[in-house]
């Protein structure tokens, strides 16, 4: 052997690689909490291009808001870099040249024109500057809004509302519900392993001898409401309109 060379055999080897097993084991014993997420300054500048809010933001980097915030204050991003920085008057001018081009717009498309220009401001800011640039169109849509329709129901028992859902059918779940109109009441839920008639049935029943028998019953179509639909008019008859479909 040469003078001065260092000679490791396989023992030394496998020693020397346990130890840094252990070291290693011992530094993880040592953390205190679950291990810190690894965020990069890009990885934060990315998503805050594509217009995230502060919290979908912490959720894709599976941080909370709080631990973004510092992160943001490490990395001295501020927090107003995510909307540009433009006046009032500007940014009325501008939304007049846009409803140049199409005026009847809500607030969401034209939050979306402004952003293909480059402008992004707080929703607060727009619908500020909508007030002031266009407060007859305003008003328009807000007499064109949707009109509600009113829901009356005289008293409990009147009429139970009676569905299912079938969207787990093919692991053989189905659930059938059925509420009363007036309170709300929910006088049967179970989750079932078939869609038969007799089933649903069976449910209708045990509820109607716990919260008494109801004047109407509203269902879809389907096949498995036929058992509730003759005890129905077996009860009332025809001529009450029991069955509402």
């Amino acid at each position: 052997m040469a003078a001065g060379s260092t000679h490791f055999n396989g023992s030394t080897q496998v020693t020397a690689v346990i130890d840094d097993e252990e070291n290693e084991e011992l530094e993880v014993a040592n953390q205190v909490g679950r291990p810190s997420v690894h965020v990069t300054k890009e990885m934060i500048t990315e998503l805050l291009a594509l217009k995230l809010s502060y919290a979908q933001i912490a959720k894709v980097l599976g941080i909370c808001r709080t631990s973004l915030y510092k992160k943001m204050n490490e990395y001295r991003i501020d927090y107003k870099e995510k909307y540009s920085i433009i006046s009032d008057n500007e940014l009325d001018n501008t939304i007049k040249q846009i409803y140049q081009d199409q005026h009847k717009m809500g607030e969401v498309m034209l939050m979306g024109h402004l952003r293909s220009k480059g402008i992004d401001v707080q929703r607060k800011r727009l619908r500020e500057a909508i007030h002031r640039v266009d407060p007859v169109g305003v008003e328009e849509r807000k007499a064109n809004g949707i009109k509600r329709r009113v829901y009356e129901v005289p008293h409990p028992n009147f009429i139970w509302h009676i569905d299912g859902n079938h969207k787990l059918i093919r692991y053989r779940l189905v659930i059938h519900c059925a509420i009363d109109g007036y309170s709300r009441l929910i006088t049967f839920l179970q989750c079932s392993d078939n869609n038969k008639s007799q089933t649903v049935v069976e449910l209708f029943n045990e509820a109607t001898n716990e919260f008494g028998m109801p004047k109407h019953v509203r269902t879809d179509h389907g096949g498995e409401n036929v058992g509730i639909w003759t005890t129905m008019y077996n009860a009332y008859g025809d001529d009450n309109n029991p069955v509402f479909t």
